[in-house]
C-alpha cells in the first residue's frame, strides 16, 4: 500500500522507540512521523497539525501500547480525530485489552500478573473493549475491522515449532486490531 504518512501516536515514548529500531537495525522510513503526546496536557488535533499532517491523506495510524492507559474520553477523542484526519483507505493498527481486565475478572492467561506489574509501575488500566465488540467499536469511528489478532492467533502464528508444538504462551488479555477507513458518511 502506498501511503502518504505513517503516524505513530505515542505517550512520550518517541526516543525509546527510535532507539529500539536502531538497535535492531531497522531503518526508519522518511514518511514515518512519531507524534509523542501527553494526553493530560496536549491536544492530539494540535499535535497532528504541528507535525504538518494533511487531512484526508491515505495514512497508517499506529497506536501501540496506548489505548489501555487512556481514559475512555481520551480514546473517543483520539479515534474521532483519526476519523477526521484519515483519508478513505487509511488504516489504524492498535492494541487493546479486554474490558474484563479493567474489572479484574481474571479470565485470561497472565491477567493477574499483568495487573500487578502495571500497578507496581504506578500505572493503571483505564480502557478496555468488551470481547467480541471490536467491530462495533471500529465502525463507530468510520472504520471496518480487517483483522483481530488475539492471543490464540498470535500463538499459532509465531509461537509454534514446525511440528505444531506450542513454544510459549501469549498474554491472553491483549488483542491487536487492524481497521480501514471506509467511504460512507457517519451519522
Amino acid at each position: 500500500m502506498s501511503l502518504a504518512s505513517i503516524i505513530t501516536i505515542t505517550a512520550r515514548t518517541k526516543t525509546a522507540k527510535i532507539e529500539r529500531y536502531k538497535e535492531k537495525g531497522i531503518e526508519i522510513p522518511e514518511n514515518l512521523i512519531f507524534i509523542p503526546i501527553d494526553f493530560d496536557k496536549q491536544s492530539i488535533y494540535e499535535r497532528l497539525m504541528e507535525s504538518g499532517f494533511k487531512k484526508g491523506r491515505k495514512s497508517l495510524f499506529i497506536l501501540e501500547g496506548l489505548t489501555m492507559y487512556l481514559q475512555p474520553e481520551s480514546v473517543d477523542k483520539t479515534f474521532g480525530i483519526i476519523r477526521e484526519f484519515a483519508g478513505v483507505g487509511s488504516k489504524v493498527v492498535f492494541d487493546h485489552i479486554y474490558a474484563s481486565v479493567i474489572r479484574r475478572e481474571n479470565l485470561y492467561e497472565g491477567e493477574r500478573e499483568l495487573y500487578q506489574s502495571v500497578s507496581k509501575e504506578n500505572e493503571g488500566f483505564c480502557f478496555g473493549i468488551e470481547k467480541g465488540s471490536i467491530d462495533e467499536f471500529c465502525s463507530g469511528y468510520g472504520f471496518e475491522t480487517l483483522e483481530i489478532l488475539d492471543s490464540n492467533t498470535l500463538e499459532n502464528m509465531f509461537f509454534k515449532d514446525k511440528q505444531g508444538k506450542l513454544l510459549a504462551k501469549v498474554n491472553g488479555t491483549h488483542c491487536i486490531a487492524t481497521a480501514i477507513k471506509i467511504d460512507f458518511p457517519l451519522p
